[in-house]
């Protein structure tokens, strides 16, 4: 009769050890992951009384590893491993930028490969700091002016793609997921880009049982980026939701993002109407 107690003790301890919410990160040193983002942006714009479309996908695989945990930190780094992109645009052939391809433009997507910089965060996804991105992003350019990218002056703009705000805005949309008080439903609020631009989340989330969070909140984008050497002004508001599934790490195994906006941009004098969709879906496996 004890065995049986006991046996069935345990069960239960296991049984409520799988099904336990999960609220925070619990990474081991040595960790392994691999990250793969894939992003879809489709620009509607309307320009003298036409309309014009212009999509753009980015797949980007990282290496995720788990260096080092110390003072509440997990210190980790983050290598890139491969990059493509693909881009249409009106009257214009459309272009593949691949790293794992040859030729003049696919040498853009390498300028972007083997390169590392590590962040610091506690276990509730938020990045206190950084190591290495201001040497990472020296790289970058250095690497891009060496190519069609660079001949043409446009090394700096091509280096958005992991520009520090870029960056950061990743890292937010992968890894700052929990209430720090343990809640079931809060408010969240980041500064973040949006298409090169600054933006700001402001979301509520909740529990979707024990692993999955949801996330719906609104999207609201001002201020001004350098394109083709003209300065763009816009200002867009619009919506943002987002769904994690977690492993019982903590980790999630996938992040979905769609934000969804319409405003205006401006520039030498003329406004044009623009709607923005972007869709990202980050997996992540662990290695």
């Amino acid at each position: 009769m004890k065995k049986i107690t006991l046996s069935l003790i345990v069960m239960l301890l296991s049984i409520t050890s799988i099904v336990a919410q999960i609220k925070s990160f619990d990474l081991k040193k040595g960790e392994v992951y691999e990250v793969t983002t894939v992003t879809d942006l489709n620009i509607e714009q309307e320009a003298m009384g036409q309309k014009m479309e212009v999509g753009q996908g980015i797949s980007i695989v990282e290496s995720l590893e788990v260096l080092d945990i110390s003072n509440g930190l997990y210190k980790m780094k983050a290598t890139t491993m491969q990059v493509k992109i693909d881009i249409e645009a009106p009257m214009q052939p459309a272009q593949t930028m691949d790293s794992e391809g040859t030729g003049q433009m696919n040498d853009v997507a390498k300028a972007f490969v083997n390169k590392s910089y590590t962040f610091y965060m506690d276990k509730f996804g938020q990045v206190e700091k950084f190591e290495g991105l201001e040497e990472m992003s020296t790289t970058i350019i250095a690497d891009l002016d060496k190519t069609v990218i660079g001949q043409a002056g446009q090394s700096q703009t091509m280096a958005q793609l992991l520009s520090e705000d870029m960056i950061k805005t990743n890292l937010s949309n992968m890894f700052a997921i929990y209430p720090s008080d343990g809640s079931k439903e809060w408010e969240y609020t980041s500064e973040v880009v949006f298409n090169a631009l600054p933006a700001k989340i402001t979301a509520k989330r909740y529990y979707d049982g024990d692993a999955t969070i949801m996330s719906a909140g609104n999207l609201s984008v001002k201020g001004t980026q350098q394109q083709m050497g003209m300065t763009i002004e816009a200002e867009m508001a619009g919506t943002v939701n987002t769904i994690y599934d977690l492993m019982q790490n903590g980790m999630p195994s996938k992040v979905q993002v769609q934000q969804d906006a319409t405003g205006k941009a401006s520039a030498q004098g003329m406004d044009i109407p623009m709607d923005l969709k972007m869709s990202t879906i980050i997996t992540i496996t662990k290695q």
